[in-house]
Order: structure tokens, then C-alpha cells, then sequence
């Protein structure tokens, strides 16, 4: 199900069954200088779990079309190549291919940009360049953000050097969570404040879902589609595993300064967080402590 908010008093609907804060969100009520919205640049404290969800967490930055990209790439790698020595050609660029039935997973679009991807020795750590753009991954075992931080600044700061961008047009953050719920029968909001809600009369048996929200908050500004489903070929082991895919993004045209890139990506880093907690309850705390 796809709901997309067009206006600032925009209600949301009935199903699914939304948690208050991120129908604030939908309805842009969030103020910066809040308790919920901290200042721009200033990262929102939360919760450091040991077993974190996340399988994949992507910064990725849209600029104009680079020309020289094969001499350049050669200048990037050499700068970076104590943290990412290992390098492969991207013949296409990757996008991301959701099914209701199963994790999200990644394809190649036919036609697509030429590029380079560079990679850490274990391949937990890797930083892409196409045509159009950079983009830097963190793998499991995400352990907390100023880890992603530190790989990300040394390739921002290489890619910005040799590539000459002059302008940013587009921000995206975005975590994929896999939680594991550890049994096949329960109830969705025991784990879950934002979830498909059926009336009595249907509510028979799920064998599973998908729910996909859109939503903005204009002080950041920023949008965010999140995604929430189920993997049902896995629950057949007595677990419950549930993809819960977080994007936000801005698409706001700025120079491509360190100062501005943090300051945007912390402010998406605390829209994630924000839709994230928010999202969950404290029963799926507890699977990550």
C-alpha cells in the first residue's frame, strides 16, 4: 500500500495503523528547537544496540553527469586506497527490487551509467562513483554511526578532490533492517507501532505483508519513503524474519562543502532515527540488546 502526502494538513488514513509521532510527521508538525527535532548538524542521542537490524546502511549523492571518469577514478583509488584497496568495474548501476514475498534485493537496470565500486579487504566497507554520482556503504555489523562516519568523510573528501562536483542535487540516506521476530505466531503491534491494521472480520490470518508509507517534514526538509514486509519463505524455521527499509532524502541543491554535506546528512541521520524508533516497540528493542 502506498500513501503519498501532497499537502501540509494532509490526514492520514486508517490502515495501516500509523504511530502519532509519524502521523506528526506526514502532517509536518515537527519544529526545529524541539525536544523531538534537535539543530541542524546535532546529532539526536539514541539507543547504541549491540545486535543492531541493519544489513546495509547507504549514503548516496546525486550530482550532474561526471565526464572523466576513468582518469579521475584512478586518482580517487590512490587517495583511498589504504581504507578501500580493492576495485571493480560496475558495468550498470544497481537498483533496488522490492517483492512483498521476500528481502529486498538488488539488480542490475540494462543501460545504465558506467562506474567503479572500491572495497574494503572484507568487503564490509565500499564506495561507488557512476556518472551521476557517489555513494558509500557500511555491511553488517553496523556498530554505531561515527564508524560509518569515519569511512565515509576520507571518500567524500577524495571524491570531491578529484571529481570537482560543483553542486550536490540530490541527498539519500538510507538503512535496511532485517529484524528477526523469534516466533511465527504474534501479533504485529506487539513488535511494531506502524503496521497493516485489518477490522475483526478479516483479521482470519496473515501469511504476510507489505506496507509502504511516504512522508516529508518540512523544517528538515526531507522525504522519506519507509517499507515494511515480511520474508515468508524464512518463517518456515519458527522465526518471523521483517524487512524494515528506511530512505530519506533531499533533494535540495547545495555546494559540496564538508560543512553542508554533514550538516544534511546528520539531519537525515535524525529523520531515520526518528521514523525508526518510532516505528518499533520496546519488545523489538530487546531483540537487538
Amino acid at each position: 500500500m502506498v500513501w503519498r502526502v501532497n499537502c501540509r494538513r494532509a490526514q492520514p488514513p486508517r490502515s495501516p495503523e500509523v504511530h502519532p509521532s509519524l502521523a506528526r510527521l506526514a502532517q509536518g508538525q515537527y519544529r526545529s528547537g524541539t525536544c523531538v527535532t534537535p539543530s541542524m548538524g546535532a546529532l539526536m542521542p539514541v539507543e547504541v544496540f549491540p545486535n543492531a537490524p541493519i544489513e546495509e546502511a547507504i549514503i548516496a549523492v546525486r550530482v550532474f553527469r561526471l565526464d572523466d571518469l576513468t582518469s579521475s577514478a584512478e586518482h580517487f583509488h590512490r587517495a583511498v586506497i589504504d581504507l578501500l584497496p580493492e576495485r571493480e568495474e560496475i558495468t550498470d548501476t544497481p537498483i533496488p527490487q522490492f517483492s512483498p514475498e521476500r528481502a529486498p534485493r538488488v539488480t542490475a537496470a540494462r543501460g545504465g551509467p558506467t562506474g567503479v565500486r572500491f572495497s574494503s579487504p572484507d568487503r564490509l566497507q565500499a564506495a561507488a562513483i557512476t556518472r551521476t554520482g557517489f555513494s558509500f556503504h557500511r555491511l553488517r555489523p553496523y556498530v554505531r554511526w561515527e564508524q560509518f562516519e569515519e569511512g565515509l568523510w576520507p571518500a567524500w573528501r577524495a571524491f570531491v578532490s578529484y571529481f570537482g562536483p560543483e553542486s550536490i542535487e540530490e541527498l539519500r540516506l538510507r538503512y535496511l533492517n532485517r529484524i528477526v521476530i523469534p516466533r511465527t505466531d504474534f501479533e504485529l503491534a506487539d513488535y511494531f507501532n506502524t503496521h497493516p491494521k485489518l477490522p475483526p472480520s478479516l483479521d482470519t490470518g496473515m501469511r504476510g505483508f507489505l506496507t509502504r508509507l511516504s512522508l516529508f517534514d518540512l523544517d528538515i526538509p526531507a522525504e522519506a519513503t519507509i517499507t515494511l514486509h515480511s520474508v515468508e519463505e524464512e518463517a518456515q524455521t519458527g522465526l518471523y524474519p521483517v524487512i524494515f527499509d528506511i530512505d530519506v532524502a533531499t533533494m535540495l541543491p547545495f555546494r559540496p562543502t564538508d560543512a553542508a554535506l554533514m550538516e544534511r546528512v546528520r539531519s537525515l541521520r535524525n529523520y531515520k532515527d526518528r521514523l525508526f524508533f518510532d516505528s518499533i516497540t520496546e519488545a523489538t528493542r530487546e531483540l537487538f540488546r
